[in-house]
C-alpha cells in the first residue's frame, strides 16, 4: 500500500523509514568510501569518455579503420547499432533490438547474435550478417540457439557457441552459416561463455565455467580438439580477445573483487591488471592502435571509455595457482556482527500460508 513507509518501518524497525535510510547511507559510507579513495589514490591509467549517452552501451566490436560498432539502448526508444568513428562522430546503422552480441571482420562485415523467433512459438540467438550499404542484416542461421560468435581471421568461417536443452557446444560455420563441424562438445555442467580466435586461426581461447573448477580461461587446439587451461581459481573470467601478435590475452575478470581489464602473457604465470575503475568493466575492444575501448557502470550507465595503449601494468597475480584460494562466507566477512542478530523468533507458517501474487492491470514497453 502507498505511502505507507513510514508505519511499517515503525513496526518492523522500530523507527522511521528516514532514520532508517539514513543509518543504511551511513554504513554505505563507512563501508565504501575508504575503498574508493584508495582506489583513486593508486590510479595510473588515463582515460576519457568516448560515448555517454543513456542508459546502455553495449557489444563492442572494433574495425581496423578505428570505427567502433556497439549497441546503444536508452531505455525509451528502439535500441540501435551506432558506428562510432575513429573522427569522434557517430551515426545509426540498423535496429538493435534483440541483438545481444556484434563481431566484426574488414571484409566479412557485421555478425550479429541476435534474439528471433522460431517456429512461430520460440525465441532463440540466430546469427545475422550487415554489409555497409545494407539496408538492413541478412539473417543466416534458423532456430540456431547461438548465444555467441567470431568471424575466424580470414573472414571465411564462424566459432559460435550453442546452448541446447543446458547443453554447451562449440560449432563451426561457414560464412553464410551453414554447418561445417563441431569444434568442442562440454558435458553437462559445463558452459561456454565467451571466445575469441588467434590471429593465426589454429586455436581458440574462451571462458569457461567447469562444474568442478568454476570459470577460467581456456585455449582450445583447432587441430587436436584439445583444451589447455591457462587459468585457474575463484575470480570469474569473461571476454578473452588476443593481442595482435597473438602472444597475449586480454580479459575481464573481477580479481580482487572488481571487474578490471587483465592482461596474460601466453607462455608465463603472471596476469597483469590494466585498468582501475571504481565500479566495473564489462566489455573490451582492442583498437588498431593497440589502445583499448571499455565499457564502464556509471551513475548514468553503462559509457564506453577510452584508455592509451601505454598503460603500465598496475599489479600482477598468478594465473595458475596450485591450492585454490578459500571460498569467501559470511561467517569470515570482515563486517559480521552476530550480534546484530539475536533477535531470533521460532518459526511459524501462518503468515506465510495466504497466497500472495500480482496482477499487472496496465502495461506499456516502448517500441512494442
Amino acid at each position: 500500500i502507498p505511502f505507507r513507509m513510514e508505519t511499517r518501518s515503525e513496526q518492523i524497525f522500530g523507527k522511521s523509514a528516514h532514520a532508517v535510510w539514513a543509518e543504511f547511507q551511513q554504513y554505505l559510507m563507512q563501508r565504501f568510501v575508504p575503498q574508493l579513495a584508495a582506489i583513486k589514490q593508486q590510479n595510473t591509467f588515463v582515460t576519457r569518455v568516448v560515448y555517454d549517452a543513456p542508459y546502455n552501451n553495449a557489444a563492442l566490436a572494433a574495425a581496423a579503420s578505428g570505427d567502433l560498432y556497439s549497441v546503444e539502448d536508452d531505455a525509451s526508444s528502439s535500441p540501435q547499432i551506432r558506428r562510432i568513428r575513429a573522427d569522434g562522430n557517430n551515426e545509426a546503422l540498423l535496429e538493435g533490438r534483440g541483438v545481444q552480441e556484434l563481431a566484426w571482420h574488414d571484409e566479412a562485415g557485421l555478425l550479429l547474435s541476435k534474439y528471433a523467433v522460431c517456429d512461430n512459438t520460440n525465441v532463440y540467438a540466430d546469427l545475422y550478417q550487415w554489409l555497409p550499404g545494407m539496408s538492413s542484416a541478412r539473417r543466416l542461421t534458423h532456430c540456431g540457439r547461438f548465444t555467441f560468435a567470431a568471424w575466424r581471421p580470414d573472414g571465411q568461417a564462424i566459432a559460435a557457441i550453442q546452448s541446447v536443452h543446458g547443453l554447451s557446444r562449440l560449432i563451426l560455420l561457414d560464412a553464410t552459416g551453414k554447418f561445417i563441424s563441431v569444434l568442442a562438445d562440454l558435458p553437462a555442467g559445463d558452459t561456454l561463455g565467451h571466445l575469441a580466435w588467434s590471429p593465426d586461426g589454429n586455436s581458440l581461447a574462451a571462458s569457461i565455467h567447469r562444474n568442478k573448477s568454476g570459470w577460467n580461461l581456456e585455449l582450445l587446439d583447432i587441430t587436436t580438439h584439445l583444451w589447455q587451461m591457462l587459468t585457474t581459481g575463484n575470480a570469474l573470467v569473461q571476454r578473452p580477445q588476443f593481442s595482435r601478435d597473438g602472444r597475449d590475452i586480454y580479459f575481464l575478470s573481477d580479481h580482487g573483487k572488481v571487474w578490471n581489464l587483465r592482461r596474460l602473457k601466453l607462455g608465463s604465470n603472471k596476469i597483469d591488471t590494466l585498468s582501475n575503475t571504481a565500479s566495473a568493466i564489462s566489455e573490451i575492444a582492442l583498437m588498431p592502435d593497440n589502445s583499448f575501448r571499455l565499457l564502464e557502470y556509471t551513475a548514468n550507465g553503462r559509457v564506453i571509455i577510452a584508455q592509451d595503449a601505454a598503460a603500465p601494468a598496475q599489479t600482477g597475480y598468478a594465473a595458475v595457482n596450485d591450492t585454490l584460494p578459500a571460498v569467501a562466507a559470511t561467517s569470515n566477512a570482515d563486517d559480521l556482527q552476530p550480534h546484530a542478530y539475536t533477535d531470533v523468533k521460532d518459526y511459524s507458517p501462518w503468515q506465510t500460508l495466504k497466497p500472495h501474487y500480482w496482477f499487472p492491470l496496465i502495461d506499456s514497453s516502448a517500441g512494442q
